[in-house]
């Protein structure tokens, strides 16, 4: 009995023991993992955890007299207490390694130095003896012209450390990067991992040529960036620049950049100005050397090349960045119980899903809270909003607004560690942990001070920059390409917005006039216009072929088209069952014998469009077969065609007596599209054809041979005895009466050679007038018929 009860008081002291080791091994876990937070709130955080560090040393002192004196009750008391301090550190120590997790994944910055995570792809396209980088020895390889951290830079390092011998070629833009590596001018090319959804967002004819593209090495790596003053500001002081970079996540991290917002904060005056950046602006890259590009092509490069590019633009020191995915704002939405916003139209938006054109999202119109995927696509629609574009800026910029003031007047723990693990996977900044920490500090304080709301005490303006769609042909992929030409006014009012914030007084030309009402509100007027009267670039564009299968082009469209490019346009019809044949596109162009953008130049004369349905009777070619030469005739000059003859005679093969005066073959099929050509062959069986051999010309001797005897000729061999015409020549000499005065003449009324039975003759004959005598006739009298001919009869069958 005495054993048992001595082991139950040791297992009880040891128990305690390990209880108090643990208290003090939580307690310490947690002040250290959360003194990093002390910034939110200095005089808040030493009073809780010195309060805790008493507990804990009260509770060493009970244990250790306890022990010594083996007092049953001051064990007790250390065990309560040291399990308290085991829950309280325990759980304070899940949530705040929570947070640290979630803070780690998204701050990039670390010990005050900034840095970057770098995505890079190398490619080939349609080159199958290179499978792996090794494969690339010899070879040429194209990259970025680059300055400072990028894809080009971290993949020719990967090259270097595999061993691998390349030969190196600089491309200005990833452009011609790519067009270089199609064109086989290189063997490969160092890409941003975003490169494939680059192209698309330029122009989706892209595709062709991307499916010949392989990706034969990716590469992540987490770089330092260029040092900068921005890591030392106090932002609870200082006034500050940050990007606000949106981008639609792809399969191997990282994305598009899709929305690009520069803010400016002024802690002082409390002032914020937010100015949209269009990501197809056309400006000078700076990482690029100053080469034109869209603006996103920075991001593809680095953000540093962003920030940097940004800052050119609109001269301002860009100091940080935040960047979150499309899926990190959905979620953060969601964790915050959903968003206000005002869609001014009701629409099914783009949703969430690395699916292009996935149209799910309902958006109804007027004021709605919204979900995470209502918001996003709110943030994402331009085709159904009234002004296109500008209208997606600004709702951007209200997205980003109403989540800023859900998460400063956030007062739920839950929800709160919530928004910030939904962060941690999807978002990520160059700010410091420290800088974070005193902006918040700055906020509560300042809520401290004047019972104001945070979100209320701060004011947000919403600005962008405007510009003018920019047409240029990319010659090396065949393609137009569009893109956005900022205007020169609106870049000057913005970075007078900026310079304002900012404080930097002595760069703005101050207003000496200020008026207001009390009974009006006071406006402060626009912030930006979105027309400027400024000379554009010209935009020299050649002939080239148009998606004229979309839907929106008719035929004629096309034929104005082809008209003014100087091609020939051949329409073909397509009946059900044709592969070509779309159910209910009846009428509509389902197809092309040129891609889109292909140059009218290198079409070969003709461009060939394929319809869905018949051909309309006004545009089929008519029957000629059976039919008189002259409809064919008159068909061909009524539209335009040449026509070309050939004709059939008697004693020619294939002669047919039967379809004498008739077409009897065509070269273009009856009933085909008449547009597809512009010329006809005709066959036409001469109804005239029976020749008069010399024999029988023979017997029309001159002066032996009477007038009857010349009507029974013409009788037994002409179609008509009408055929025949006579001239009398008087004379006084009655033995001449009736006789051929000279040879006859003949012809044929449509102008061709040779005497047929269809051939009309004149005939000079004597008549005997006593005392009379006209003159000698002349031996070639006209040629041409009487005022009023004969018609020419039909052959005799």
């Amino acid at each position: 009995m005495v054993k048992n009860s001595m082991n139950k008081k040791q297992l009880f002291s040891i128990v305690t023991l390990l209880f108090t080791v643990l208290a003090n091994i939580a307690v310490v876990i947690l002040v250290l993992w959360s003194y990093r937070y002390a910034d939110l709130e200095k005089t808040i955080f030493f009073s809780i955890f010195g309060m805790m560090l008493c507990f804990l040393i009260v509770l060493d002192i009970i244990f250790f007299v306890g022990y010594n004196q083996k007092d049953r009750a001051l064990k007790y008391i250390t065990c309560v207490l040291a399990v308290l301090l085991l829950v309280v550190g325990g759980v304070g120590s899940f949530y705040v390694g929570r947070v640290n997790k979630a803070v780690g994944n998204i701050i990039e910055n670390t010990d005050g130095e900034q840095y970057e995570t770098i995505r890079v792809v190398i490619a080939t396209y349609d080159n199958n003896s290179i499978k792996e980088l090794s494969d690339l020895n010899g070879k040429v390889v194209g990259s970025l012209n680059t300055t400072g951290i990028s894809a080009a830079s971290v993949g020719r390092e990967q090259i270097e450390k595999a061993g691998v011998k390349v030969t190196y070629k600089d491309y200005n833009m990833s452009g011609d990067l790519y067009e270089a590596l199609v064109e086989g001018d290189i063997d490969a090319a160092i890409f941003p991992n975003t490169y494939r959804s680059q192209l698309l967002s330029t122009d989706d004819a892209y595709s062709t040529y991307l499916d010949k593209t392989v990706d034969i090495f990716t590469h992540e790596e987490k770089v330092k960036t260029a040092s900068s003053e921005s890591s030392k500001k106090d932002l609870s002081v200082d006034p500050f620049t940050i990007l606000l970079i949106g981008y639609a996540p792809e399969p191997g991290g990282g994305g598009l950049t899709d929305t690009i917002i520069l803010a400016s904060v002024n802690p002082g005056t409390m002032q914020v100005t937010m100015i949209s950046i269009p990501r197809d602006s056309y400006v000078p890259i700076s990482c690029y050397g100053g080469a034109r590009s869209k603006i996103n092509d920075a991001g593809a490069a680095s953000k540093a090349c962003l920030m940097e590019t940004v800052g050119d633009l609109l001269d301002v020191e860009v100091d940080f960045y935040m960047e979150v995915n499309f899926d990190g704002l959905v979620d953060i939405v969601d964790a915050l119980g959903g968003i206000y916003i005002d869609s001014p139209v009701e629409f099914v938006g783009q949703s969430s899903s690395s699916t292009r054109g996935e149209y799910s999202v309902w958006v109804p119109a007027g004021p709605y809270i919204a979900n995470g995927e209502q918001a996003l696509a709110f943030a994402r629609e331009r085709h159904a909003m009234p002004a296109g574009d500008y209208d997606r800026q600004i709702h951007q910029q209200e997205v980003i607004k109403e989540i800023a003031k859900g998460m400063i007047e956030l007062r739920d723990v839950n929800k709160a560690l919530a928004i910030m693990e939904a962060a941690g996977e999807n978002f990520s900044t160059n700010l410091s942990l420290k800088q974070l920490t005193s902006v918040f500090n700055y906020l509560i304080n300042a809520t401290n001070y004047t019972g104001i709301s945070q979100f209320n005490m701060i004011d947000i303006r919403s600005s962008r920059i405007t510009g003018y769609t920019y047409w240029f042909y990319n010659y090396s992929c065949h393609l137009p390409l569009w893109s956005l030409y900022l205007y020169n006014g609106s870049i000057r009012d913005n970075v007078a917005l900026l310079d304002e914030t900012l404080g930097e007084y002595d760069k703005i030309e101050q207003s000496s006039y200020f008026k207001f009402f009390a009974e009006y509100p006071y406006d402060r007027g626009p912030l930006y216009y979105e027309y400027y009267n400024e000379a554009q670039v010209p935009q020299d564009m050649p002939a080239y072929v148009h998606r004229f299968t979309d839907g929106s082009y008719s035929i004629a469209d096309v034929q104005s088209w082809a008209d003014a490019a100087g091609v020939g346009l051949n329409i073909v019809y397509v009946q059900e069952g044709d592969p070509r044949y779309v159910e209910g596109a009846v009428g509509l162009i389902v197809d092309m014998s040129a891609p889109y953008g292909t140059l009218a130049s290198d079409l070969g004369g003709s461009l060939t469009i394929w319809v869905c349905g018949d051909i309309p009777d006004e545009d089929k070619v008519p029957n000629f077969v059976g039919r008189p030469l002259s409809e064919a005739e008159g068909w061909a000059n009524a539209n335009g065609y040449s026509i070309n003859i050939t004709v059939i005679k008697e004693g020619d093969n294939g002669y047919d007596s039967s379809k004498a005066g008739t077409v009897v073959e065509q070269s273009v099929k009856a009933g085909a599209n008449k547009k597809n050509y512009n010329s006809i062959d005709v066959k036409y069986m001469d109804k005239s054809s029976k020749t008069l051999s010399s024999d029988i010309i023979a017997k029309l001797v001159p002066l032996k041979s009477s007038t009857n005897d010349i009507k029974a000729w013409c009788k037994t061999y002409l179609t008509d005895a009408g055929q025949c015409e006579f001239i009398e020549v008087k004379t006084n000499d009655k033995k001449q009466d009736g006789l051929l005065v000279s040879e006859p003449i003949y012809g044929n009324n449509d102008g061709s050679e040779g005497a047929y039975v269809t051939s009309w003759f004149r005939f000079n004959v004597y008549k005997y007038v006593k005392n009379n005598v006209d003159p000698t006739p002349s031996s070639s009298p006209t040629p041409d018929p009487s005022p009023d001919p004969v018609p020419t009869p039909d052959p005799i069958p």
